[in-house]
């Protein structure tokens, strides 16, 4: 007998995985539950230095008065983010058994067939957290968790904070590097309080801090102003990608992209053709359109060699009938005349 069939059995999940297309047969709870992705563990350490650098080395290059008043601010923002990024991943988006007990009870609800949970029309399963999310929105890299309705409103409210403190961070950044090269301020403040001065140090990360952060910038208010529109709209984005994917004419698309109760209906449209790249990938978009219309090509294909089956059917049976009638019709003869 092997001694290791009595051994207790570990958990084989692993701590953090490089690519977030990890299927697993558990259920993830949120974006904290392993196993945690590259994405997740680098924007958390990016926040952190982030803040580490500004106030060490930024903050300290600032008169008194202005040292405090950015400190104040810079501090505010990182806790509203630090508080809204940790809501939107601890909450768990998907079904409660107590909200799956109640949906099950309603015979005009479908069965998801994947999870077998009972699930309303604007859910989805996502196939990398094994569960229904309530108005699924999106399943975020960066977070490790689906966007649905419970948690929504604190990732739009986290777009929104986000943009504003990188916006602070870098405007005060390039302010205290104008300072120094124009008034040498920030070489008297960093001799008194950090008791050396450095040059290069205070160039290299500041430009360092701009570098990172301009980027992280364009590419988060871009997010943010397609969901200022899709919440306008009043859907998510995943219904936005699906109208995508199922259009066949650019007409209906520009059809969805106006704003019915909005007189700056151009704005609407070139807003959403210039952020939605973020989100939707063209090349794959293409492809599951061109699979769409093959399948539609197939499928009329299909329905043509049917129809024509069926009309051979019916002619085939319309000469046998035809025959018949004309085999035992008395005016025609009977078949023993024949």
């Amino acid at each position: 007998m092997n001694t290791n069939d009595n051994a207790p059995k570990t958990n084989s999940t692993s701590c953090c995985i490089i690519n977030e297309d990890l299927e697993n047969d558990i259920r993830r709870k949120n974006g904290f539950q392993k196993p945690l992705i590259a994405l997740q563990i680098m924007i958390w350490i990016v926040f952190g230095a982030n803040m580490f650098l500004y106030f060490v080395f930024i903050v300290t290059s600032l008169s008194f008065t202005l040292a405090i008043l950015s400190g104040i601010l810079c501090s505010l923002l990182g806790i509203v983010v630090f508080i809204y990024g940790w809501k939107v991943t601890s909450i768990d988006p998907g079904y409660t058994e107590d909200e799956s007990k109640v949906l099950s009870m309603n015979i005009e609800l479908n069965e998801c067939k994947v999870c077998h949970s009972i699930f309303e029309e604007n859910s989805k399963h996502c196939k990398i957290c094994n569960k229904c999310v309530p108005r699924y929105d999106h399943h975020c890299k960066w977070l490790n968790t689906c966007i649905g309705e419970k948690n929504y409103r604190y990732f739009f409210l986290l777009l929104f904070f986000v943009s504003l403190l990188l916006l602070f961070i870098i405007v005060t950044t390039i302010t205290t590097v104008l300072l120094q090269t124009i008034y040498n301020d920030a070489s008297l403040y960093w001799t008194s309080r950090l008791n050396f001065w450095s040059p290069g140090v205070f160039y290299i990360i500041g430009t360092v801090i701009v570098i990172v952060d301009l980027p992280l910038l364009v590419l988060n208010g871009h997010l943010f102003l397609l969901h200022c529109y899709l919440v306008f709209k009043g859907v998510t984005t995943y219904e936005y990608l699906t109208k995508i994917v199922i259009e066949e004419d650019e007409t209906s698309r520009s059809e969805f992209g106006k704003c019915n109760s909005c007189s700056a209906e151009s704005f609407c449209q070139k807003l959403v053709s210039t952020v939605d790249w973020i989100i939707a990938d063209r090349k794959k978009i293409n492809e599951k359109k061109m699979r769409l219309k093959d399948g539609k090509v197939n499928i009329n294909r299909k329905d043509t060699n049917s129809h024509n089956s069926r009309k051979e059917i019916e002619l085939s049976t319309e000469n046998y009938i035809d025959f018949e009638e004309k085999s035992i019709s008395p005016a025609r003869g009977s078949v023993g005349e024949i």
